[in-house]
């Protein structure tokens, strides 16, 4: 295999999980925002909504 078939290969298999990431990224950022706003509408305390928003972002991102 010559040095630009093995870049192209490698860009095939690398695209697909960027793009991945990225994707499981964005929809961290809106159920972050998403539940803060929430929380904080239901006038819980900022930081105690900061937390559960935090967790919550952990558990989707991992799941």
């Amino acid at each position: 295999m010559t040095r630009p078939e093995k870049h192209l290969a490698d860009v095939a298999t690398v695209l697909p999980r960027w793009m991945t990431f990225s994707a499981v990224g964005l929809l961290g950022i809106f159920v972050h925002l998403s539940l803060l706003l929430l929380l904080t509408r239901l006038e819980v305390h900022s930081l105690i909504a900061t937390v559960l928003a935090v967790e919550a972002t952990v558990l989707h991102n991992f799941l």
